[in-house]
């Protein structure tokens, strides 16, 4: 190793003890980790489960081609339609639960509420909220 270079190998280990060292990246990391492994279970398994799904489904149904196979384009086209509304409606609902769970007497002092740039004032908890609502919505 010539002087003033790193192998890969010491720019690993740095990177490793920056991610143990910093509880919040850590955090972050585990959260990414959750999320996209998640993503990819689901994606692995949406075909099957709709085809299991469309064998038991009446013919003419919205989301079945002619032949009673999943219109797995018209199904991927609406997930994408959600996920397109809920990032433009995302800051609106986070505003309103955020205003049903702060207690009217909440001030700047108050470590319940946090500061988010460009949104205001939001409720941690709030978010917690919007989250576990979402999911029960979702997973019906």
């Amino acid at each position: 190793e010539s002087p003033g270079t790193k192998s890969i190998r010491s720019y690993m280990g740095d990177a490793l003890n920056t991610i143990v060292s910093d509880s919040k990246i850590s955090r972050i990391g585990i959260i990414q980790g959750l999320t996209e492994g998640s993503l990819q279970t689901f994606v692995f398994l949406w075909s099957p489960a709709l085809r299991h799904f469309a064998t038991k489904a009446p013919m003419g149904v919205l989301g079945l081609d002619e032949n009673g196979e999943p219109a797995y384009g018209l199904i991927f086209g609406a997930f994408m339609a959600c996920g397109v509304v809920g990032g433009f409606s995302e800051h609106l609902a986070r505003k309103s639960v955020t205003w049903c769970v702060t207690p009217p007497d909440a001030d700047e002092t108050d470590d319940t509420i946090a500061e988010v740039e460009g949104e205001g004032k939001v409720c941690p908890v709030a978010i917690e909220l919007l989250a576990s609502i979402s999911y029960f919505i979702c997973a019906g």
